[in-house]
C-alpha cells in the first residue's frame, strides 16, 4: 500500500523557541518518508511560498533535484527559507505549507 509521510519544522533562532525577529527570514527543515510497502516514483516536494535562493535544498545545502524515487522506508531531507511579508511580521504570524505527491509503481506478473 502506498504511503507518504511529511514532517516539517521551523529552524527557530537562538533568541527564543518561537520568536523570529522582524526582518528575519524563516528557515525550515523537513523530510519525506515512503511509509508504504511499494516504491514511489515521480515524487515532488512543492512549497506554497516563493522561497529564497535556489528554492528547496537537500540536507547538504544543494538544490533538491526532483522528481524523486523513494523505496519503502526511505526518507529524503529538505530545507528552505522564506521572507515573511510585512503584514505577517506585524501580525506576528506567518504560514507555510509543503505539498508532496508521488506515484506508486505496481508490477503485473504475467504467467
Amino acid at each position: 500500500m502506498p504511503c507518504i509521510q511529511v514532517v516539517k519544522q521551523c529552524a527557530y533562532p537562538t533568541n527564543g523557541p518561537t520568536c523570529f525577529p522582524a526582518g528575519t527570514n524563516i528557515d525550515f527543515i523537513g523530510y519525506v518518508t515512503n511509509c508504504g510497502n511499494i516504491q514511489l516514483t515521480n515524487v515532488t516536494i512543492v512549497d506554497c511560498r516563493p522561497l529564497l535562493g535556489a528554492g528547496l535544498l537537500d540536507t547538504n545545502g544543494l538544490a533538491l533535484i526532483q522528481p524523486l524515487a523513494l523505496d519503502p522506508g526511505q526518507a529524503i531531507g529538505f530545507q528552505g527559507s522564506f521572507a515573511p511579508s510585512l503584514a505577517e511580521t506585524f501580525a506576528q504570524a506567518a504560514t507555510n505549507c509543503i505539498t508532496v505527491r508521488g506515484t506508486d509503481i505496481t508490477a503485473s506478473v504475467l504467467r
